[in-house]
C-alpha cells in the first residue's frame, strides 16, 4: 500500500455501488479491533469525577470567602437577591451572592422576603472543611457590586 500515489487516483473512476456498501458494513461489524464507546461507562466517570469535583469547588469557595472576611478591616458585605422560599415555617430562603455566583440557603432574620428582592449579607460564620456558611444582615451594603454600581 505504501507504493500507491494517492494524486494519481481518478477518482471519478470510483464506482461503489449498494453492493459493496453492504460488504463494507458487513466487515466493520465482524472486526472487533476498534472499540465501540461505551456511554453508560462514560457517564459513570462523569459523576464520580462530579462527585469529588463538587465539594473541591466549594471548599475553594468557602475559603475565598474566609480569606476575603478575615483580610478585610471593614465589614464585607454581599449582595444578594431572594430566588425563592425553601421553607416558610422556617423562613429559609434560596438566595445568589452576586459576588461569587454563588446559590445558598438563608434563614431570614427580617422576616418575610420577596422573591426578586435584594438584601446585603455578611458572613456570620464560615467553615471550609466542613463545609459551613452562615450569613446574617449587614450593617451596610458595600460589596464588589455596590461599588461598581455606585461608579455608574
Amino acid at each position: 500500500h505504501d507504493d500507491i500515489d494517492h494524486d494519481d487516483i481518478d477518482h471519478d473512476d470510483i464506482d461503489i455501488d449498494q453492493d459493496d456498501i453492504k460488504n463494507i458494513k458487513y466487515c466493520l461489524a465482524q472486526d472487533k479491533s476498534y472499540d465501540a464507546i461505551n456511554y453508560n461507562e462514560g457517564l459513570a466517570f462523569a459523576n464520580a469525577a462530579r462527585f469529588v469535583q463538587n465539594p473541591s469547588n466549594q471548599y475553594w469557595l468557602f475559603e475565598y470567602v474566609r480569606r476575603k472576611v478575615q483580610n478585610n478591616a471593614e465589614e464585607s458585605a454581599f449582595e444578594c437577591v431572594v430566588l425563592g422560599c425553601v421553607n416558610p415555617s422556617r423562613l429559609q430562603y434560596a438566595i445568589y451572592v452576586y459576588e461569587i455566583g454563588f446559590e445558598h440557603k438563608y434563614l431570614s432574620e427580617m422576616g418575610s422576603l420577596k422573591i426578586g428582592q435584594t438584601i446585603w449579607l455578611k458572613v456570620d460564620s464560615i467553615s471550609p472543611r466542613n463545609g459551613l456558611l452562615k450569613f446574617t444582615l449587614s450593617s451596610k451594603g458595600g460589596g464588589v457590586a455596590a461599588r461598581l454600581t455606585s461608579k455608574l
